[in-house]
């Protein structure tokens, strides 16, 4: 099976290192991104409970709690959005994923970014939500339990799971990114918004994904 990685011309020759001795690990979490995709499928509509594996992990919040970030009773959706502080592009998409947060709150879509770094803490994810002034609450996962779970393999890659804790979206915040190198002035496709605009008018819609372009995640490097 070939693989091919999405990375910015700007990423560190360390980034490439990091890809070429990894793609094992990403094969593996392929693997179980799959099974992670089939459980979620195969959750019927008035299932009480959604799988263990991903909606029991529990991550340390820029402010030291300690949580899961599926609430789902009395929430419409659940957005995932994995980050890495290291990566251009992540960095870039901060004020639309405060947009995001704030225009999609009152419709009961709760926001949370994933923060995928190797020995992250939460002293340095609160810094990093202070300089890029982000809205939503911002997680930890240095061990990438979440990334390894949900199947995340990019930054940034976005996530959306309605109130039932099924898996609606997984992909691109927008078509800004064409490929690594290579992006539009402006983007012409909110895939994600288009997906959080259908569930504020109380529409669940099918499951859909797009190509996510960004930096690889490759793994802890204890690992």
């Amino acid at each position: 099976m070939r693989y091919r990685v999405y990375l910015p011309w700007f990423c560190s020759l360390i980034d490439l290192v990091k890809v070429k001795t990894s793609i094992a690990a990403r094969a593996n979490r392929t693997a179980l991104a799959a099974v992670s995709t089939l459980l979620l499928a195969g959750i019927s509509a008035n299932a009480s409970s959604p799988p263990y594996s991903l909606f029991s992990i529990r991550l340390s919040s820029s402010d030291g709690r300690r949580f899961s970030p599926f609430v789902l009773d009395g929430r419409a959706a659940t957005c995932l959005i994995f980050i890495s502080t290291g990566c251009p592009i992540s960095n870039s998409y901060a004020p639309e994923i405060s947009r995001i947060t704030d225009d999609f709150e009152p419709a009961k879509i709760d926001t949370y970014v994933i923060l995928t770094d190797d020995n992250l803490t939460p002293v340095k994810a609160s810094s990093y939500k202070s300089e890029y002034r982000l809205d939503c609450p911002v997680l930890c996962d240095p061990k990438h339990e979440m990334v390894a779970a949900a199947g995340a393999m990019v930054t940034p890659e976005a996530l959306v799971f309605d109130q039932s804790g099924h898996m609606i979206y997984r992909g691109r915040i927008d078509n800004k990114f064409v490929d690594f190198g290579v992006s539009r002035q402006t983007a012409t496709r909110m895939d994600l918004r288009s997906v959080l605009n259908e569930i504020s008018k109380g529409r669940i819609p099918p499951f859909s994904e797009t190509k996510a372009v960004g930096c690889f995640i490759p793994p802890p490097e204890n690992q």
